[in-house]
């Protein structure tokens, strides 16, 4: 795991994937990534959708894509 820290958040990325897995505010503490017990596992940041979209296709900046 590589972590980072500046005066406002921390994060961690993990070595296999470079997968973000925290952001922490250090401050608060909250992290804004992981802050639920629902689920033990991390999952990647996944944009712009997850799973199958309608008629194969989305969009973004109102272009179809």
């Amino acid at each position: 795991m590589i972590k980072l820290k500046n005066d406002r958040l921390e994060v961690e990325i993990d070595n296999m994937g470079a997968q973000l897995t925290h952001v922490i505010g250090n401050e608060s503490g909250y992290d804004y990534i992981w802050n639920g017990d629902a689920w033990k596992k991390h999952a990647p940041i996944l944009f712009p959708a997850i799973g199958k979209s309608n008629n194969d296709e989305y969009v973004v900046n109102s272009k179809t894509y």
